[in-house]
């Protein structure tokens, strides 16, 4: 399966907009149904009163990305240039990729078009379990994007699997027509036998705006979750003048997915936090949890998410640095305040549409805990240090016992080999025994006495240096002056 799309038609139902879906594309044809889709007449989302939306899911090294991109050109007028930036991936320092080259925030329209990048965190199934246990690997390469995919053994599961966090992005595009609009999205998937991270995200609706209804998405794509939010939830916006309003959805959820991986980076810092005390290696189960605290401290990848989170911020024209509620100049976020002219910032309980706090906040506490992993960092470092010259202490004293053994024996050996000594030389006939120690006590201190003078040799040198000194100043000797007082 290549391709995925809905297309959804907006319409007041007793004076409320609702969604209704008008096509749905699956399946090996699905691109072949779209083009049909656009090709008939009265269905170009030309006039000027129909609103429509919609909603692509494909991978970008596909043949069925540059169909798609030629078609909804040539159909709906879609840019070229939200297609590039969509396409973009991150780096993998191979320095054979095409330089991803940034905008002026000046050129930013957040209110016509924008491309997220956020994280998605997967469980793999049971039947992938073997293949990653065998490997284990930290990361695996996306076939269809090259993404790389970070792996985490996650023992706290029930299934004891493997958790992923793969790199994914949404892109946004809309033309306003008269009354009416059209809105283009378009993500990207992902082909394993995986199942959302402990249940996916939390809602993000309200209670008092959701009322009796309940808000269960099916976590299982990106897709899916803005498919059923946009056909059982979408009267929650309000009126749908303008074609903004269908971009709340989306950010919304690229903020949910954040907020998942939120949590999943504060569960690393603690862990990393409460382990620190096993970097001390006196046991072999500290030994063994050392190991873990290595490899969580080589996988903590906050730098990339709060990287992308900051690109997410700039893309949507959201400055970086306030407080989730602070109200920052209204100039700066001119493009993605509403119609209005209300400021997109929440200031009261109905303005929870507005995605500005939540990406601020998502952005502070990312912040703070790389602040946080930069401290344990260093404090480890401290750690490590001080644990290391208590070792090379101890080596140093075992070391200094081991010459004296050495320089206490190797003396009666040396002679003994020396004289060629045998077992039964000191018979009754033989000479005296008291010839070999006369022999090894005097070379035993001899030895003593020149591996001190090689060990002290540099003060010896500094006290000779001093003492000639001493010996060559003149001496002077006291005068006589006229009034009888000595002169030196």
């Amino acid at each position: 399966m290549d391709l995925r799309a809905s297309i959804l038609e907006i319409h007041p139902v007793a004076g409320v907009d609702t969604a209704r879906e008008i096509k749905r594309c699956v399946g090996k044809d699905s691109l072949a149904q779209v083009e049909k889709f656009l090709n008939e007449p009265n269905k170009d989302s030309a006039s000027s009163n129909s609103r429509r939306i919609y909603s692509f899911e494909t991978a970008i090294s596909s043949t069925v990305f540059s169909k798609l991109r030629s078609l909804l050109n040539s159909k709906l007028g879609v840019s070229g240039d939200i297609f590039e930036r969509h396409q973009w991936s991150q780096t993998t320092f191979r320095f054979n990729e095409v330089i991803n080259c940034p905008r002026l925030p000046t050129t930013t329209r957040p209110r016509s078009f924008f491309s997220l990048e956020y994280f998605e965190l997967w469980q793999v199934g049971v039947t992938d379990h073997k293949i990653f246990d065998r490997h284990n690997p930290s990361t695996v390469e996306c076939v269809s994007t090259g993404r790389q995919i970070q792996c985490y053994k996650w023992m706290k599961s029930p299934e004891r699997g493997w958790l992923l966090v793969a790199p994914r992005k949404c892109s946004f595009w809309s033309r306003k027509n008269g009354d009416g609009w059209t809105v283009w999205l378009n993500k990207r998937r992902v082909d394993l036998s995986i199942k959302p991270f402990e249940g996916g995200f939390h809602g993000f609706i309200p209670d008092e705006i959701l009322g009796l209804r309940p808000e269960k998405p099916l976590h299982e794509s990106f897709f899916d979750d803005l498919s059923y939010y946009s056909r059982n939830h979408i009267d929650v916006l309000g009126p749908l003048g303008d074609p903004v309003s269908a971009a709340v959805f989306p950010r919304k959820l690229v903020a949910s997915h954040y907020c998942q991986l939120l949590g999943f980076v504060s569960h690393q810092t603690a862990s990393m936090r409460s382990s620190g005390w096993a970097a001390q290696r006196r046991t072999q189960r500290e030994i063994d949890e050392s190991n873990q605290v290595e490899t969580a401290w080589s996988q903590f990848k906050c730098p990339e998410y709060l990287e992308a989170l900051g690109a997410v911020l700039d893309s949507l024209g959201i400055p970086q640095g306030h407080e989730p509620y602070d109200a920052f100049d209204a100039v700066s976020t001119a493009e993605a305040a509403p119609t209005d002219g209300t400021p997109d910032f929440p200031s009261g309980d109905g303005d929870w549409l507005s995605s500005t706090p939540d990406f601020l906040y998502l952005h502070r506490e990312f912040r703070a805990h790389l602040a946080d992993y930069a401290r344990m960092t260093s404090s480890l470092a401290a750690l490590n240090g001080m644990i290391g010259g208590r070792i090379a202490i101890l080596e140093a004293r075992t070391a200094k016992s081991l010459t004296l053994v050495a320089m206490v024996f190797a003396p009666p050996a040396c002679v003994a080999s020396i004289f060629s000594i045998p077992s039964d030389i000191f018979g009754t006939d033989g000479p005296k025994f008291w010839w070999y120690w006369a022999a090894a006590v005097p070379l035993t201190v001899l030895v003593f006495l020149v591996t001190y003078l090689v060990h002290e040799r540099d003060e010896f040198l500094r006290l000779w240096q001093a003492q000639k000194l001493e010996t060559q100043k003149p001496t002077s000797r006291p005068q006589l002056t006229g009034d009888g007082s000595e002169k030196v």
